[in-house]
């Protein structure tokens, strides 16, 4: 029986057919229908709906919940891929822009005294790095460690070899000669607290070298700069006329030794500053300049005296020679007589008075 939810019941074609109809009394109702012989009908075939029908009849919330997982996957990894991106682009604009330099000093840091007082910043003052600096440097000379240390030196054997006039064998004595002064000042400095100096010796033969402090040829005088003795043999025995007596020689290097110690201990750079003040007197400084020196021989010429070759003939060729005439000072021979007698650093301190 054909129901009314039945689509074929409203066909119109459901009841078409070529046979008359026959009624059939029920009784009750009527119904028409086809002849005891039912006929075959054709019904249409119903069409099936298209991709995009389905997908505008499914709702978006009745979509298959794998796809939306991996929509949803898809999404978070574009994300992060994004993020990965920006975040390299940034480092490495980080990487080519050059920091700023780092601050090498701190800033001064207030300190208050009280709570009414306004701050008051404190700073720490530059050390000195040269002792020319210095206030007043002749009193820097009179209480340096060479001036006023009571250390004594101790007798020293000194071995000379035989003298002789030629510019090469003169090389030779004062050779030897430094090596006598080398030892009995090596001894006596460390025990001082004063650093043993290292003084070096050129003997200037036929030609002029350059130095520091100008030239020096074979006919000046001997002298020193910066930690050398320069002793010039052609000068000695032709200007000065020293002939045959080794002392003479031989106190000119301790002397000019003398100064190389001062300007190892900083105070060759002290008499300098000192002679540069204003209203300084120059002549009073190089005097107490040179009969430091003076005295400073004599210490090694006493610790010295009567040991190997420096005899009484030596000593006194010595104070012969750096006592008298140029540049000698006028009161070098008592200066020498200090050091000599007392072999003690603290009596050459010519600074003090």
């Amino acid at each position: 029986m054909t129901t009314p939810e039945d689509p074929s019941w409203q066909d119109p074609t459901r009841f078409t057919s070529d046979e008359p109809t026959q009624r059939v009394d029920t009784g009750a109702t009527q119904w028409l229908g086809p002849p005891s012989e039912p006929t075959t009908v054709w019904q249409q075939p119903q069409q099936q709906p298209t991709w995009e029908e389905q997908q505008r009849a499914t709702p978006p919330d009745q979509l298959e919940p794998v796809g939306k997982h991996v929509l949803i996957a898809l999404a978070i990894v574009l994300v992060i891929a994004l993020l990965g991106v920006a975040a390299f682009f940034t480092l490495r604009h980080n990487a080519t822009t050059a920091a700023p330099p780092p601050q090498t000093t701190a800033p001064q840091v207030p300190t208050f005294t009280s709570d009414t007082q306004e701050p008051v910043t404190t700073t720490t003052p530059e050390p000195t790095t040269t002792t020319s600096t210095v206030d007043d440097p002749a009193q820097a000379l009179a209480q340096a460690p060479l001036s006023t240390s009571g250390a004594t030196m101790s007798p020293s054997t000194c071995a000379l070899p035989r003298f002789d006039l030629p510019d090469a064998k003169q090389a030779q004595f004062f050779q030897a000669a430094k090596k006598c002064a080398d030892n009995a000042w090596g001894a006596t400095l460390p025990g001082a607290g004063i650093p043993t100096a290292a003084v070096n010796l050129v003997t200037v033969q036929g030609s002029a070298v350059q130095t520091s402090c100008g030239k020096i040829g074979p006919s000046d005088p001997s002298t020193e700069c910066q930690g050398t003795v320069y002793m010039t043999p052609a000068y000695l025995r032709d200007v000065q006329g020293n002939g045959r007596y080794p002392g003479k020689y031989f106190g000119t290097f301790l002397r000019e030794y003398g100064h190389a110690l001062q300007d190892a201990n900083g105070m060759t750079e002290l008499y300098k500053a000192a002679r540069s003040q204003p209203g300084a007197d120059a002549d009073d400084l190089d005097r107490r300049y040179n009969d430091q020196a003076i005295c400073l021989a004599g210490i090694a010429s006493g610790a010295m005296s009567g040991k190997g070759a420096v005899d009484s003939n030596i000593t006194n060729e010595i104070r012969e020679r750096i006592t008298t005439g140029e540049p000698a000072p006028a009161d070098a021979g008592s200066w020498l007589d200090k050091g000599f007698s007392s072999r003690t650093l603290s009596a050459c301190n010519t600074w003090q008075g």
